[in-house]
């Protein structure tokens, strides 16, 4: 497989500015800058891309969950924060999704997720068996719902990570193999 040295330096600007975005979690994403995104997104392949997830965590106790979210957005084409609230009445949906993304553009949420959330352990991947409850939230429009699939990552107790992913097998079961074990290995 070539690539052209255009094709090549588009790549190159496309991780540069998406690096920039993760250190600063920056807010954006206008239709236009998203589709092309979309066209320049591919998933890492290399196994030191994987080993770099989590990296960097340290002292970042208070904002752990969001820096893993921000390095969670280069394996997945949309994403979803979840945090459960704490009072009774946000039953039967306690989940607000607090953050969202799309091939690297990230959207402040807000909103109650309208969809359930199993309870799993922290050392489980989750496959959610449909694409649907995201409607309300501003990533939606990016959700590919019969080419998608999901999956629910636990990152600590009450907050959770939502995948979304186009990705085959078997380089799926490759790919949330690596997170998995990355996740497991490093000091979350």
């Amino acid at each position: 497989m070539s690539f052209s040295k255009e094709k090549i330096n588009q790549k190159i600007s496309f991780v540069q500015n998406h690096f920039e975005k993760i250190l600063e979690l920056d807010f954006d994403g206008s239709e236009q800058e998203i589709m092309k995104s979309k066209n320049l997104f591919q998933p890492p392949q290399a196994d030191r891309d994987y080993e770099s997830l989590g990296y960097a965590l340290d002292g970042l106790q208070s904002k752990r969950s969001q820096s893993l979210f921000a390095q969670l957005s280069l394996f997945f084409e949309v994403g979803i924060l979840l945090q459960k609230q704490s009072d009774q009445q946000a039953k039967p949906f306690p989940w607000l999704s607090k953050y969202s993304f799309a091939y690297g553009h990230f959207f402040h949420e807000d909103s109650t997720l309208i969809t359930k959330v199993p309870t799993t352990h922290l050392d489980q991947i989750f496959k959610k068996t449909e694409t649907s409850g995201f409607e309300k939230l501003k990533c939606s429009r990016w959700i590919e719902k019969n080419k998608f699939q999901a999956f629910l990552i636990p990152l600590e107790k009450d907050i959770y990570f939502i995948g979304l992913t186009g990705m085959a097998e078997p380089w799926l079961k490759i790919h949330l193999e690596k997170i998995q074990k990355r996740l497991l290995t490093s000091d979350l």
